[in-house]
């Protein structure tokens, strides 16, 4: 019986802290991590790297996050490729102190 296929995420977001954190913490969970900073980058590693999974946070214009999310689902290669969205503000932003 063979080793089993490690999986792969790609971590997107234009927050280098968020990336990190993700990374770390997915790479102790056992998976192997890439990442991208920008939706171009994150449009390219998706091609090239074929993640199992792509957790995606924001990203500036003029490839923000929902424009990556429409390239993916338009592509052969990456329409099947579950993503994860995430959002920085929500209802309780401001329970925190940020700014909405």
């Amino acid at each position: 019986m063979g080793t089993p296929k490690q999986r792969r995420v790609l971590v997107v977001d234009s927050a280098r802290r968020i990336v990190r954190l993700a990374r770390v913490n997915l790479e102790r969970a056992g998976y192997e991590v890439a990442s991208a900073f920008d939706g171009e980058e994150a449009l390219d590693k998706a091609a090239s790297e074929k993640p199992d999974l792509i957790v995606l946070g924001a990203t500036a214009p003029p490839v923000d996050a929902s424009e990556v999310l429409k390239r993916l689902r338009a592509n052969e290669a990456t329409k099947g490729t579950r993503v994860v969205m995430l959002g920085d503000k929500g209802p309780d932003a401001d329970l925190f102190g940020e700014d909405s």
